[in-house]
């Protein structure tokens, strides 16, 4: 909660002579006398102190009438510091029609007048003649017992600290309430998203228009080629990759695939040779005739090696 603080103090005890005896003892009294107070020192209400270190165990005696033991010590101290804007948390502990009173940190009074009252709410009994301020457009209540969030409006600060608040606010009011509604806003991000999504998907509809829409004709045509071209593709990509795993395989069938495959190369090439050798001849007379010969002898030689090679590697 906002207005709670430890700060770290260093203290001048001032100790009577008759704790002389017991040093740590009057520390402690002195200490407690500052508790529930408002402290100017500290701008703040001291609630709590702790981690003591005496800082000189050998005390000065005070010239004077009635003389004193001083000493100094080191201290932390919890305090509550509450300022305007800030939000606290309260018990209602009183509801009336001209205001609301509620309890903070079970020590200090807060009161919220008529006017600082959500203008939603408004001031009703029950059957039994239990008062309570209910909102008219939900279900937020706020009875004897609830625990509320306020805004600080004002503090007085005297020895004792008073509390004037607001529950104007949007983040004021029964802590109940307000969780609940923390809890049904992942409920309504899920709805306006899905509301959302569908009024995309509508309007996608619509610019595809008539012909494409689910149910029309041209539609389902277009999902029925999509279709048979996605399996097409499909058996050719398994079929590659079958003749490829049989060939590293190197079984009998794929000897007799690999010897078919490239007698057929073989036979392709052959025939073009002895086209081109035809042109050759015709072209140039003997002399082209016979480097024609000659020169598709040697490309045949190599081709020749080059299979053999090939045929090898692919049965292994």
């Amino acid at each position: 909660m906002e207005g709670l603080s430890v700060a770290k103090a260093t203290l001048s005890a001032f100790l009577h002579p008759s704790r002389s005896a017991d040093v740590e003892e009057g520390v402690l009294q002195l200490l407690s006398s500052l508790l529930l107070r408002y402290n100017e020192e500290f701008d703040g209400v001291v609630l709590a102190y702790f981690d003591i270190k005496v800082c000189d165990w050998t005390p000065k005696i005070l010239s004077g009438l009635h003389p004193y033991l001083s000493l100094k010590l080191k201290a932390k101290l919890l305090l509550f510091s509450p300022k305007p804007g800030m939000l606290l948390e309260g018990t209602v502990n009183k509801v009336e029609k001209d205001y609301m009173g509620a309890i903070v940190l079970g020590i200090f009074n807060a009161a919220i007048a008529f006017s600082d009252i959500h203008e939603d709410f408004s001031y009703q009994d029950n059957v039994n003649g239990t008062p309570f301020w209910a909102s008219t457009s939900n279900n937020h209540v706020i009875r004897l017992g609830s625990k509320i969030k306020f805004v600080v409006k004002s503090v007085q600060e005297e020895s004792f600290l008073d509390i004037c608040g607001s529950l104007k606010p949007p983040n004021t009011g029964c802590v109940n309430w307000l969780l609940s509604s923390l809890e049904n806003i992942p409920a309504l991000d899920s709805e306006r998203k899905k509301q959302k999504n569908e009024k995309k998907r509508e309007r996608i509809i619509e610019n595809m228009g008539d012909e494409v829409k689910d149910d029309s004709p041209s539609r389902k045509e277009l999902r029925a080629d999509y279709i048979n071209e996605s399996e097409y593709k499909q058996k050719s990509k398994s079929k590659r990759k079958d003749r490829d795993t049989e060939i590293r395989d190197g079984s009998k069938d794929n000897k007799e695939f690999s010897a078919e495959h490239f007698y057929e190369r073989d036979h392709k090439h052959k025939s073009k040779r002895k086209l081109n050798a035809d042109i050759g001849a015709k072209d140039g007379g003997m002399v082209s005739n016979e480097f024609p010969a000659d020169h598709f002898h040697e490309r045949e030689h190599k081709h020749k090696s080059k299979r053999k090679r090939d045929a090898g590697d692919a049965i292994m």
